[in-house]
């Protein structure tokens, strides 16, 4: 058998919950996730994903969209929340049923 290491890390309760039950409906535990990532980074010798900033150029490094164009979709839809708080219209949504 192949020696091991235990690997710790502090992780939100609440994520390791959510994480947990998705990978249940896959069939892998947490465990088996860290070997496939560690696995990947050292045959890669680098992550296997990309981390996308969450910043201003997030629109650009995901979707290619230049920073101007986003800039005025989010100017046009500052405007289009203003008119919609105005005139009352603005919906709660909760559930998936709000939306229909």
């Amino acid at each position: 058998m192949a020696a091991t290491t235990l690997v710790r890390a502090r992780v939100k309760s609440q994520r390791v919950k959510k994480v947990t039950r998705i990978l249940d409906r896959m069939g892998l535990k947490p465990a088996d996730v860290v070997n496939m990532v560690f696995a990947q980074i050292e045959q890669r010798r680098a992550l296997p994903f990309d981390v996308a900033d969450a910043g201003d150029d997030y629109a650009f490094q995901e979707y290619g969209v230049p920073r101007a164009e986003m800039e005025a979709f989010e100017k046009r839809r500052a405007k289009e929340i203003a008119a919609e708080r105005k005139a009352g219209t603005i919906r709660t949504i909760k559930t998936a049923d709000d939306l229909r």
